[in-house]
């Protein structure tokens, strides 16, 4: 029995082996088949990973932003989770009714629907968009094969897409609808060399979705498919769509283009907007060199021919940044998007960035070059297809070696582009990705707000709580400066978050309100950071201690500063006994928020006599405003070694210029190390 089961068992073993050799062979000769097939799934998975990992990374130290991250994923989890039509607070101020398409209608937003309720997150959102600009290399590799018959070609194409720096530059900065475009382009592309003309108008139809503006590219791609084409006979292929040619497809796209631009429009219209802020929303200070004063930006053509003057000043506005841009854009492709008329299609976008005073639209990182990096590679194919195969090789090898050299100088992921950063060239955040006392600090304060809370934050901070209804974002200072909008904000939040390292008028007016109408008192305070909630009995909670000595916020008034071994600071305050008297040590003026604190004084004593008193309060105003003191006799300590003394003391109100002060009847050597804050909790919320 041992024996036959023994035998079962090897011959087993041999069907197994036999069948991993044979799929290993059949691997290796799909491999050997089809190796850029292989080499372009390796590339464009590389890249989703690596972008992923990157901007998930730089979101979780804080330099993703409400505008736009924070936008999209509270519009998407209101329409997920709150049955809101993708409604958002970013700018309430502007658009009352919080609905996105007032700002763009972006249809193309469900698309992303189910992918996002599966995990609401704005890290959902990253990934999403790093692996859908990644995806777009299969069907630019699939249309190139049936442009240049050549495999190879076709992977270096799709190669030097992935390594385009303006393409990675946008898919450094946040989430846009934006980021579909290189995809459904290259696939339209694709149906209309392959004469699929349902899944052709599938892609224009979705293109459209996008962004309504995105209507004008895709009139001008429907005019050079109208134009590029044979002339023949159209009106029978449009009765039906099997009869369908190039022709007579580019007219039915015009058309479709034309009339959804004026359905999107309408659309948006028909949204209330605050007049007060109507150039804000018409973007019209982003062309105010060139002299637009409202309206579409898309109708800038109309200023050039009005004042073609202020048009050449306009282009020459921070010309070097936008002359880098052009060859940013172009370079790795070596002009030969040039060669063809389609390149046509991107010059209304490209001509607004290029008369624009607004760095972003004409600065590598941010996420407008996504509306022509489709057209700018799609032009390239079509140049690439009128030259030989040998010189088209060529062009490739040169094409990749030049993208290589201009990501290295300027992709997000390089360490060599910080130099342009600092130098303003590109638009990418200036601080390294690595977590520091600031990001720990809010991220510990995050922990304190509630999941459904309502909460009231910076443009950093947003997107770390954009996942509810009633998350709110202070407004920078170019797009509200209504005071009367910052306290309905106040108003409508129990817990307020912010981060007091940087500068910003908005948040500095949100800080005063607080200070003044006390309905939100500290809660939390790290370091930079503090958290405020409202109606709050108790607090603050101190996640870091600060600690003052005469080498850091501690002044000597009636003593000197000498070396100590045995303290903990090294150099302590000594008031010597016969000699000084009255106040020993104050400081260090600082502010602090209504709550219960204890402040504990490390002191030593040597050589006290009977009548020795010291004493420590805590003052404000100068030392003339008494919180709360504390004396000790000579009974109540004893000499030669270091004690503590805790003195507790509650504040009703933020109050500014506290001190904590020690002094001495000139009966004893008081030596002072340091004084210790601490916040108390006195109860439970």
């Amino acid at each position: 029995m041992k024996s036959g089961r023994l035998d079962e068992n090897k011959s087993l073993l041999k069907r197994l082996w036999l069948l991993v050799y044979l799929r290993t062979i059949q691997l290796w000769n799909a491999l050997r088949a089809k190796p850029f097939v292989i080499l372009l799934f390796a590339a464009v998975f590389i890249y989703g990973v690596v972008f992923s990992y990157f901007t998930v990374l730089k979101h979780s130290v804080f330099q993703s932003y409400a505008l736009d991250l924070g936008v999209f994923d509270q519009a998407l989890y209101t329409t997920v989770h709150d049955g809101k039509f993708f409604y958002y607070t970013v700018d309430l101020f502007l658009n009352p009714s919080g609905c996105y398409f007032a700002q763009h209608v972006s249809p193309v937003l469900f698309v992303v629907l189910p992918f996002y309720a599966v995990s609401p997150s704005p890290v959902t959102l990253l990934v999403f968009k790093s692996f859908i600009l990644a995806f777009a290399a299969l069907p630019l590799y699939r249309l190139a094969k049936e442009l240049l018959k050549s495999d190879k070609a076709s992977f270096l194409i799709a190669l030097i897409y992935l390594l385009y720096a303006p393409l990675q530059g946008a898919n450094w900065f946040d989430f846009q609808p934006q980021i579909f475009l290189p995809f459904l382009f290259f696939s339209m592309f694709y149906f209309v060399v392959k004469s699929n003309w349902k899944l052709y108008f599938v892609t224009v139809v979705l293109s459209a979705m996008v962004l309504e503006q995105v209507s004008v590219l895709i009139f001008l791609i429907g005019a050079y498919l109208l134009a590029a084409s044979k002339v023949c006979p159209f009106w029978k292929s449009l009765i039906s769509i099997r009869h369908l040619n190039q022709r007579s497809a580019g007219l039915v796209t015009m058309v479709f283009s034309g009339c959804y631009f004026f359905l999107a429009f309408w659309i948006r219209n028909s949204f209330p907007i605050n007049p007060q802020y109507l150039e804000t929303y018409e973007a019209v200070g982003n062309l105010s060199v060139l002299g637009v004063k409202g309206g579409n930006p898309l109708l800038f053509p109309v200023y050039v021919l009005i004042s073609p003057i202020r048009a050449a000043d306009a282009l020459l506005y921070d010309f070097p940044l936008k002359l880098m841009y052009v060859v940013l854009l172009f370079a790795p492709l070596l002009f030969v998007s040039f060669r063809s008329k389609l390149v046509i299609a991107a010059f209304p976008f490209l001509g607004l960035f290029l008369l624009s005073n607004y760095a972003a639209y004409y600065t590598v990182g941010a996420h407008y070059p996504l509306y022509i990096v489709g057209v700018i590679f799609l032009a390239a194919l079509f140049g690439l297809k009128r030259f030989q195969s040998s010189t088209r090789r060529s062009l490739l090898k040169s094409m990749l070696l030049v993208s290589l050299v201009l990501t290295t100088l300027t992709s997000p992921l390089s360490p060599l582009a910080g130099r342009l950063v600092n130098q303003g060239a590109l638009w990418y955040p200036s601080d390294d990705l690595v977590p520091d006392e600031k990001t720990d600090a809010l991220n510990r304060m995050l922990s304190f707000v509630p999941a459904n809370a309502s909460v009231l934050t910076q443009n950093h901070i947003f997107p770390h709580v954009s996942s509810r209804i009633n998350a709110y974002v202070i407004p920078l200072p170019n797009f509200s400066k209504d005071t009367e909008y910052l306290g309905f904000l106040i108003n409508k939040s129990d817990y307020v978050l912010l981060d007091t390292s940087t500068e910003d008028n908005s948040r500095d007016f949100v800080l005063r309100e607080i200070k003044q109408n006390n309905s939100h008192r500290a809660y939390v305070l790290d370091h930079d950071a503090m958290l405020f909630k409202r109606d709050l009995q108790y607090g603050p909670i101190l996640l870091y201690t600060s600690t003052f000595s005469v080498q850091d916020g501690l002044y000597v008034d009636s003593g000197t500063i000498v070396n100590e071994s045995s303290s903990q600071s090294g150099r302590v305050a000594l008031s010597v006994k016969g000699l000084d008297q009255g106040i020993a040590t104050y400081g260090p003026y600082m502010e602090l928020w209504g709550g219960n604190y204890s402040a504990v004084f490390l002191v030593k004593t040597l050589g006290t006599e009977q009548s020795a008193v010291i004493g420590f309060d805590v003052c404000s105003g100068l030392g003339n405003q008494i919180v709360t003191r504390m004396e000790l006799n000579s009974t109540q300590f004893s000499d030669g070694k270091w004690f503590k003394v805790t003195l507790p003391f509650s504040l009703n109100l933020y109050t500014s210029e506290i001190e904590f002060r020690t002094t001495n009847n000139g009966l004893t050597n008081l030596y002072v190390d340091t004084i210790t804050l601490q916040g108390v909790e006195s109860g439970t919320d």
